[in-house]
């Protein structure tokens, strides 16, 4: 399956399609950034940017980072907490500047 086809899945109703499509996702690794980061930050569905911040966590390269830390400027206060936890796994000092 495309890297794109998979990203649309994240804004699935169904919890064992959007795992698994982050599973996938997170395996592609740079690979899937820039798709995800788009759905992290422009998909009207706050579940969708909520998964897509957690599977930019899983892939962990800089430009994941980079994606996660916008999410902290997200709308809805679930993303900006998935945000958090993910810099938080990371430790990531560079979200604090």
């Amino acid at each position: 399956m495309a890297v794109g086809e998979l990203a649309n899945l994240l804004a699935d109703e169904r919890p064992a399609v959007q795992e698994r499509a982050m599973h996938l996702l997170g395996q592609r690794g740079a690979d899937a950034v820039a798709v995800v980061r788009e759905i992290a930050a422009k998909n009207p569905s706050a579940m969708a940017r909520r998964n897509g911040v957690w599977t930019l966590v899983r892939i962990d390269t800089g430009a994941s980072r980079t994606a996660v830390r916008a999410a902290l400027d997200d709308k809805d206060a679930a993303v900006v907490m998935t945000a958090m936890q993910g810099l938080s796994v990371w430790r990531d000092a560079g979200a604090l500047e």
